[in-house]
């Protein structure tokens, strides 16, 4: 087929500020009717033009066979300037010496040396709760994805004091981010409102909390046998040199937004279906009894909890963390038959790619077993991403993989959920999407009581 150049445009398009509307009222629902349009669709962020990628295989050629023809976009070029210079916003030759450096870190064999971090975090939790207690768990999940990745990065007595100003500050500066990387204007963070002196006062305490710890464990030169300790030890193996204090810090930044953020969310989506799903949760639970006999979850335990992956599978594509991405064109690019000129940003979102029904039977049932039915390798490349593709795959997967896992195992081995009176959850789309609230009443498992 030959290239065109010519793209639909959706429609309700206002002037200035684009389509800023729709993507703020209902961005799932407004992108998913894209791809009616045809597999290439321009909207406008304000007065930007952006291609939005509708189909699978057109995702798989900018992040894996034309990978080399894009770099991170707008979106990115936005929250760098909050977030720092980490791997989640950097790009290019120093992306790769970055991601080179932290690999070791989450190295299978390092991962499995923090399973008894996460189980005690998680059994602190389960422990805390009492029956009958109604518990809104994705507050209580996000603070305990943000205890076990701090206490993994930090185990100093100054590490653990920090954590304390992060748990206070790092939910305000994600709702802050969000609202300055999706914003159709530039330089409204720059008035002096409440909202902006928030995030400011706590985007400055993160960071100098942070650099206290960096600066202790540099004089200290002691092997704390924690993340941040082989950060600080990585050396670029054509180089020899390790990361300064900015990219130290601008990496920390990084691994505790992701650890926190999209893990809490995660688990608590799990959670939510678990209670919409009560056979769903009985087979869960009966699976760990069975395979881990009351005792916590080990490396080698993952591949026998083989329902549990499945339903953590279908979790995960339903309610994607990481639900919309951009990439910039940096020479002249074809996806599919729409050829692009340098410099386009172009746009896709993971959780309607996730839905589409061209790939999934009834995608928006909960259905754990369709993947007895098809593997994720089954499924066009492109169409099944939690963790992305490609040479920016989430480097901490594996890491996340496994805490969600002893996270499931340390709540249900001890507890029945179910879900309690009230509103259902809605999703809400901020740097990560999640769930408003999932609020649970607690029973205890019967079979824990028994074994007890």
């Amino acid at each position: 087929m030959t290239a065109t150049t010519v793209v639909p445009t959706a429609p309700g398009r206002l002037p200035l500020i684009g389509h800023a509307v729709p993507l703020q009222r209902d961005p799932i629902r407004f992108l998913a009717q894209l791809g009616e349009l045809g597999s290439v669709v321009q909207v406008h962020l304000g007065p930007l033009p952006v291609y939005v990628i509708t189909r699978p295989e057109l995702l798989h050629e900018i992040l894996v066979t034309k990978a080399d023809s894009f770099e991170k976009g707008q979106l990115f070029d936005k929250a760098r300037h909050f977030l720092g210079n980490g791997i989640m916003t950097s790009g290019g030759a120093f992306h790769r010496r970055q991601r080179r450096l932290l690999q070791p870190a989450f190295h299978r064999q390092k991962i499995s040396h923090y399973f008894t971090v996460m189980d005690e975090k998680a059994q602190e939790l389960a422990e805390s709760w009492k029956p009958g207690q109604k518990v809104e768990l994705m507050r209580s999940l996000d603070e305990l994805a943000l205890a076990i990745v701090t206490a993994t990065l930090f185990t100093t007595d100054l590490g653990r004091q920090a954590v304390d100003e992060i748990q206070k500050s790092l939910p305000i500066v994600v709702d802050g981010v969000t609202r300055r990387t999706l914003l159709p204007v530039d330089g409204l963070h720059r008035l002096p409102t409440p909202a902006n002196r928030r995030f400011n006062n706590a985007h400055d305490r993160i960071r100098e909390v942070i650099d206290q710890v960096i600066t202790a464990y540099r004089a200290d030169g002691t092997d704390h046998d924690d993340l941040l300790s082989l950060v600080l030890a990585a050396r670029d193996a054509e180089t020899g040199q390790g990361m300064t204090d900015l990219q130290v810090r601008d990496e920390l930044v990084t691994l505790m937004l992701a650890g926190a953020e999209t893990v809490g969310s995660s688990v608590g989506s799990v959670l939510h279906e678990l209670g919409r799903h009560p056979d769903v949760q009985d087979r869960v639970r009966a699976e760990l009894d069975r395979v881990l006999q009351g005792r916590p979850v080990a490396a080698e335990d993952l591949p026998k909890l083989e329902y549990t992956g499945r339903v953590l599978t279908e979790a995960l594509r339903l309610h994607a963390p990481t639900w919309l991405l951009m990439r910039r064109t940096t020479a002249d690019v074809t996806l599919g038959t729409t050829q692009l000129p340098a410099g386009s940003e172009v746009l896709f979102s993971i959780s309607t790619l996730h839905r589409d029904p061209a790939v999934y039977d009834e995608p928006l049932a909960f259905d754990p077993d369709r993947w007895l039915r098809h593997s994720v390798k089954d499924l066009p490349r492109g169409a099944y991403l939690p963790f992305g593709e490609g040479a920016r795959q989430c480097i901490g997967n594996t890491f996340a993989w496994a805490e969600m896992i002893v996270i499931l195992a340390a709540i249900l081995s001890r507890w029945n959920l179910t879900p309690a009176p009230g509103p259902d959850p809605k999703h809400l789309y901020r740097v990560i999407s999640r769930l408003d609230h999932v609020t649970m009443t607690l029973t205890p498992h019967t079979a824990l009581t028994q074994n007890s």
